[in-house]
């Protein structure tokens, strides 16, 4: 009790600052945004292919370190006004983003997202990536869960009209869903997201057309293929639509291909998310590995009151990029926007792989389905 009132004070404690949003200087605006997220997060039960059940109580009970009150986000970003030179701006995002996926429940990495999470990819036998992919996801999982971080601070500058040119540690265009979870219809991140890249250094030069947005980018990411990657993509807004498509390009061999749109009626968002995965072949096998994966959103407006329900659909008999076959998830996030800033949300999700992806007692990876419980408090401002 004593953690889950203080999760809830963490979020609750920033109201005072709710409409401190500017500072001005003598020569610079300030702005500052942000918001924070904390809430209740539970594993349901657990089923294999006999559909045998397995509650996620005996797990939490096995690993004393399994938390179920966290602090999800506490996310501060200072931006500045354009600059007298070349309408140079500035941006940076610090604190903590736990970024809990649909596979986590409770946080706990024995039952989390360390098997599907953000990975290197290799030419190596399926069996060897899998065991180097899930040692290196804890360890990076872990330490962007405990931290206090930097996680973007770019400069932006505008050489000639129509040109932007940003470097430093930059935000990703590709995907539907922006971490931190605020920002999202869901509070859990799904299945899609989590292999895309989210921050990165690097740096993008972009070109504006008149409803578009054109750019190239050279970036190292170091959690999605921790090698030098080339970006080639477009986004842009037309009326009640919102659009991007990128081709990434990994000297690790690993590309990616990323389209999103979003499209806004009376009372109802409809949003898609596709990813295609290319692994290139190995001297063993020169054939390239292919991973598909597919999000849809359909997101009902009623007062204030939003009901996002999103459908997930893995395809990855391949690539080995998602460690299940094919699999799919569903979740339902009933929203209460009890104030201009303040939000209360239920999650229900459901995960279902063709073959297993979750431990059981022994560490074995039995399990096929699960559910995942939580109740989230946000505030953003």
């Amino acid at each position: 009790m004593k953690s889950f009132l203080s999760g809830i004070l963490a979020v609750l404690s920033l109201s005072p600052v709710a409409y401190a949003q500017s500072v001005s200087m003598r020569y610079l605006d300030l702005f500052i945004e942000g918001g924070a997220t904390a809430g209740y997060y539970f594993s349901g039960t657990s089923y294999d292919k006999n559909f045998n059940t397995f509650s996620s109580y005996s797990q939490f009970e096995f690993n004393r370190n399994a938390e179920n009150i966290l602090l999800n986000d506490a996310l501060l970003e200072l931006r500045t006004g354009p600059l007298h030179v070349m309408n140079t701006e500035f941006r940076m995002g610090m604190g903590h983003l736990s970024r809990l996926t649909i596979l986590d429940g409770n946080g706990n990495l024995a039952l989390g997202s360390q098997y599907i999470q953000q990975a290197p990819v290799s030419s190596t036998s399926s069996q060897d990536l899998n065991v180097t992919r899930r040692q290196l996801e804890a360890e990076l999982i872990q330490s962007q869960r405990d931290d206090v971080n930097i996680y973007y601070a770019q400069m932006a500058i505008s050489p000639a009209p129509y040109v932007l040119l940003e470097a430093g540690r930059l935000a990703t265009h590709l995907g539907y869903e922006v971490s931190p979870s605020y920002t999202n219809w869901n509070s859990g991140f799904g299945l899609v997201w989590m292999k895309q890249p989210t921050y990165y250094n690097g740096f993008r030069l972009s070109y504006e057309f008149e409803k578009l947005n054109a750019y190239l980018e050279f970036n190292q990411d170091d959690s999605f293929a921790r090698t030098p990657a080339v970006v080639a993509g477009l986004f842009g807004k037309s009326a009640d639509m919102r659009y991007s498509a990128a081709f990434y390009f990994s000297d690790y061999g690993h590309n990616l291909f990323d389209a999103m749109v979003e499209s806004g009626f009376d009372r109802v968002t409809i949003a898609a998310n596709i990813d295609v995965h290319i692994v290139q072949g190995s001297a063993q096998d020169i054939n390239n590995r292919v991973s598909l994966a597919a999000a849809v959103y359909l997101i009902p407006h009623i007062m204030r009151f939003d009901l996002p329900l999103r459908l997930e659909i893995i395809r990855d008999s391949q690539a080995g990029m998602y460690d299940m076959s094919r699999g799919y998830s569903l979740t339902f996030t009933p929203t209460a926007r009890l104030a201009e800033n303040f939000f209360v949300r239920a999650e229900f999700a459901f995960i279902s792989s063709y073959n297993g992806i979750f431990r059981g007692l022994q560490d074995e990876l039995v399990y096929y389905e699960k559910t995942d419980y939580s109740l989230q408090f946000g505030y953003y401002f």
